[in-house]
């Protein structure tokens, strides 16, 4: 849920201040006030704290001083000319973000910003809770009185994102700012969540309680597929250079090679455990990386969907460089097969399940025939890597990466 609160004025440049500062101002003037109520009876240490206080007051609220007088620019807007309403009817995720960056918003930013409202609302303006952005009543007042003042329906797409949009310019111009320098949807939709919804479990800029009903990591899973839907071009889709890493696999960073099953973008990493995690948009194809075979169909994880499968299959041509010759490998959970018919053939590159609706991610990596843990712990003689502990990081799944020429960010790490 957003904030809520009035537009302009000193309230909007309140705002301006980071919400730690904001905490911390109101705790001390709360306990400055406090102790001159205990010293009632003592006028000399009751005029030192109405003193001290009146210090305290000066410096605290030195930002708002320079706000006021121009020095600050959280309270005007440095994107020129006005807001141009987006077409009539209901606008899908990848239309918003195109929008959005016809404004003026970077590419990063403005899926960010709709990630944001897909998790707030599911990009349904009538939403009962507040509309697309979740705003409290007297924020969602201001939008209606604004939507009527431009002509455009309150309750339209095109009336809140044009509110939104000028709500955004005038009162958080940083924020855009800071928005147009990140790095990928993902870190843009966490600003945003920060800064202007404010939602449950937020406890500073860039920092929400995991777990929290925030719902964190869908904010910026949204943002993701956002950004693929308007096929649009973000910090991480530009033209880069090749790099030759670990056994010699030619890497693309930010791009998938003919060999990778988990192109990227629009893919995202999310941890190793038992193998390497990602999440993608509904429906995006997980590939074979290269010829393989459909072996074995198992029933795997329980996740919110019901139980989600594991396939696991055989390269059809031995695969020089794979840890220790095996030649199996498997992908499982948040998945929907292609078939599961055992024996089935797949041509490198070739979809051997999709991106599912719900789950916990994909998971990909090694195979074995032999072990229940679908991993390669056993012949590597690392027993702990059969079922480490999430985000540990294994020298199996770092030869999967490398072999099957994963983006080189997703080296060495574990998110």
């Amino acid at each position: 849920m957003p904030r809520g609160g009035g537009g302009g004025g000193v309230g909007s440049l309140w705002r301006c201040l980071s919400p730690s500062w904001r905490r911390w101002s109101l705790w001390l003037f709360r306990r400055l006030g406090g102790a001159m109520t205990q010293a009632e009876g003592t006028p000399g240490l009751r005029y030192g704290l109405l003193l001290g206080l009146l210090a305290v007051g000066c410096l605290l609220l030195s930002p708002l001083f320079l706000l006021l007088v121009g020095e600050g620019e959280c309270g005007s807007s440095s994107l020129a000319g006005p807001v141009v309403p987006p077409p009539p009817g209901g606008l899908s995720a990848g239309q918003m973000v195109r929008w959005l960056e016809s404004q003026g918003d970077s590419a990063n930013a403005s899926a960010g910003i709709v990630g944001n409202l897909e998790q707030e609302s599911q990009l349904n303006p009538t939403d009962a809770g507040g509309g697309l952005a979740q705003w409290k009543p007297g924020r969602y007042g201001q939008m209606v009185a604004y939507t009527a003042s431009v002509g455009l329906s309150p309750t339209s797409d095109q009336g809140q994102l044009v509110f939104l949009q000028y709500d955004l310019r005038t009162s958080y111009n940083s924020l855009l700012s800071r928005m147009d320098t990140a790095p990928d949807p993902g870190a843009a939709a966490e600003m945003f969540e920060t800064t202007y919804e404010l939602c449950q479990g937020v406890v500073g800029y860039m920092d929400v309680i995991a777990g929290s009903r925030c719902e964190d990591a869908n904010r910026k899973l949204y943002a993701v597929r956002a950004l693929a839907e308007a096929g649009g071009v973000s910090a991480t889709t530009g033209a880069v250079s090749l790099a030759v890493l670990g056994d010699g696999c030619a890497q693309a960073a930010g791009f998938g090679s003919g060999k990778d099953p988990i192109p990227s973008p629009p893919w995202e990493q999310g941890r190793d455990d038992m193998g390497v995690d990602a999440s993608a948009p509904i429906g995006a194809p997980i590939k074979a990386p290269a010829g393989s075979t459909l072996v074995e169909v198992l029933p795997w994880f329980p996740g919110p969907c019901g139980m989600q499968p594991l396939l696991l299959l055989r390269f059809t041509q031995e695969q020089p460089g794979t840890e220790d010759g095996d030649q199996y490998w498997y992908v499982a959970e948040q998945i929907t097969p292609v078939t599961q018919t055992i024996g089935t053939t797949f041509a490198p590159g070739q979809p051997v399940a999709h991106f599912a609706a719900c789950g916990t991610g994909i998971e990909i990596g090694w195979g074995s025939p032999t072990s229940t843990q679908r991993t390669l712990a056993g012949q590597m003689g690392d027993g702990a890597a059969a079922n480490p502990a999430a985000g540990s990081l294994t020298p199996w799944a770092e030869s999967f990466k490398r072999w099957c020429q994963m983006p080189a960010s997703w080296l060495g790490t574990s998110p």
